[in-house]
C-alpha cells in the first residue's frame, strides 16, 4: 500500500509503498480516501513537537472505507464508510 511518510525533520514527505498490515482479533483495515495533515503533523515534520521515533505517517484524522476486519468484530463489515481519529 502506498503512504507519505515523514522520513526526518525538516524533510520532504516521502511517497513510499509499506506493507499491508496484518489484523489482529479486534482491528479493522481501512482504504484511506482521505486523511487530514493537521498542526501537530505539521510540529512532528519541523521537530517543534516530540514526534518518539522516526518515519511515521502523519495524517490521524481519516475518512475512508472497510476492506477487511478482524474475526471479532461485529459491529462493522467491509464496505461500510467511516471517519477514524487516533484517540
Amino acid at each position: 500500500m502506498r503512504a507519505l511518510m515523514i522520513t526526518g525533520i525538516g524533510k520532504p514527505l516521502a511517497a513510499v509503498e509499506i506493507a499491508t498490515p496484518s489484523l489482529g482479533d479486534g482491528d479493522v483495515l481501512v482504504r484511506v480516501g482521505a486523511a487530514g495533515i493537521c498542526r501537530s503533523d505539521l510540529h512532528y515534520r519541523s521537530g517543534t513537537s516530540p514526534v518518539g521515533s522516526l518515519p511515521i505517517i502523519p495524517g490521524h484524522e481519516v475518512a475512508g472505507t472497510i476492506e477487511a476486519v478482524g474475526p471479532s468484530v461485529r459491529i462493522r463489515r467491509p464496505g461500510d464508510r467511516v471517519c477514524l481519529h487516533y484517540l
